[in-house]
């Protein structure tokens, strides 16, 4: 049940009434982001009042007004207003939330100048969509300097604009390539923070680097003034004595890191990335802090740059990590709008934004018994079919 909130004549009515209130008394003609999907084989709601944690429902069917979901429910239910809305026949199809990526590197070695930046974001973010991720946190990583981190980040903002999928850009600092100096933490504060504020939303911060401890918190204290949110790399506990400290959104990797426990008392969101523990050969620490009752999110970055898809990083947590396909599933939809700090996304229920992904599969373990195999049927992005 959402919080109360105060209607009419100060009378108490929960959040789910008020927008269906709403939605009953707006116009009955269908327009933009107006949709019913019907057909759906079973149904991931990501709402345990459904039950169990994914709120599986079968035989199912949404509408969707203005690219919110108004009802949801099984098909035999459906109110009769609904039936005139434009449909999507899902065929008995599997039907989960946008999958939201909630930790993707973009690669400086992705292009030389503004056009070819942006070029590169639009192919991978239009790849990306295809593949069911509506919602996707690009990141500069690795860049040599601070122009090329500006340029980075305006390529994928420009890149952004072409396209349906939803972007948030973050800046990487921290890393250590040659170029940076000591006078890098000034370069950070004073020049690039600023810069990036207008197109970034979140700062991403690697302790243990050119950054100690005291530098990182100094640089999470300046991107905070400039309105840039701090995440947290973590590979130590003295990177995650800073996550915690700093008010970090997230903590990112947890590779090593005792005090799952202690972490789920934070509410810290910890976004984990199996490709990257996959491919630097190290244990992913998914499974472990989920048991603990971490919120958990899974991205697609590795130490190269990312996996091609959101599906395949969550096989590499099920088949390297140790973790549930059920628990992978909602870590790659709820837990990744959780840790981008989306609340309507990464469930379907009401008042949810209508990103959903129709699958050729009939269960989340399907969907990740095979890591290359592309099993996107179709995609609804805020009620628009794709």
């Amino acid at each position: 049940m959402d919080r109360l909130v105060e209607g009419h004549g100060g009378v108490a009515i929960c959040g789910d009434c008020a927008r269906l209130a709403a939605e009953l008394t707006s116009e009955p003609e269908a327009g933009t982001g107006d949709l019913l999907v019907t057909n759906i084989g079973s149904l991931v709601t990501n709402d345990t009042r459904y039950g169990g944690l994914l709120g599986v429902i079968t035989g199912a069917a949404i509408a969707v007004r203005n690219g919110r979901v108004t009802w949801v429910g099984r098909e035999r239910a459906l109110p009769d207003r609904y039936r005139e809305l434009p449909e999507v026949d899902c065929g008995g199809r599997m039907v989960v939330p946008g999958f939201v990526d909630s930790h993707r590197h973009f690669p400086a070695s992705a292009g030389s100048d503004l056009a070819s930046y942006t070029e590169a974001a639009a192919d991978q973010l239009g790849r990306l969509l295809e593949q069911g991720a509506t919602t996707v946190e690009l990141r500069s990583y690795g860049a040599p300097d601070p122009q090329t981190e500006v340029t980075i980040l305006s390529a994928v903002a420009a890149a952004s604009d072409l396209l349906p999928c939803d972007v948030v850009a973050a800046v990487v600092v921290g890393t250590d390539p040659p170029p940076r100096g000591l006078r890098y933490q000034t370069m950070l504060e004073s020049l690039l923070l600023p810069t990036v504020a207008s197109i970034a939303s979140y700062l991403d911060v690697v302790v243990g680097g050119p950054l100690d401890r005291d530098a990182a918190k100094s640089v999470i204290a300046s991107g905070r003034r400039h309105g840039l949110r701090p995440r947290v790399h973590v590979a130590d506990p003295v990177a995650l004595e800073v996550g915690i400290e700093g008010g970090a959104v997230s903590v990112d990797g947890l590779w090593g890191v005792d005090g799952a426990v202690s972490l789920a008392e934070t509410g810290l969101v910890a976004v984990c990335v199996p490709a990257a523990s996959w491919m630097g050969g190290s244990a992913d620490p998914a499974a472990g802090l989920w048991d603990a009752g971490v919120v958990v999110a899974l991205g697609s970055g590795c130490a190269a740059g990312s996996v091609p898809t959101v599906p395949m990083a969550m096989a590499v947590a099920v088949h390297h990590g140790g973790m549930t396909a059920e628990a992978a599933l909602w870590a790659a939809t709820r837990g990744g709008a959780l840790a981008l700090e989306e609340p309507q996304k990464g469930f379907l229920g009401l008042g949810a934004t209508a990103d959903l992904v129709v699958l050729d599969v009939e269960s989340p373990s399907d969907l990740v018994a095979e890591p290359g195999r592309d099993p996107v049927h179709r995609v609804v992005k805020d009620g628009s079919p794709l």
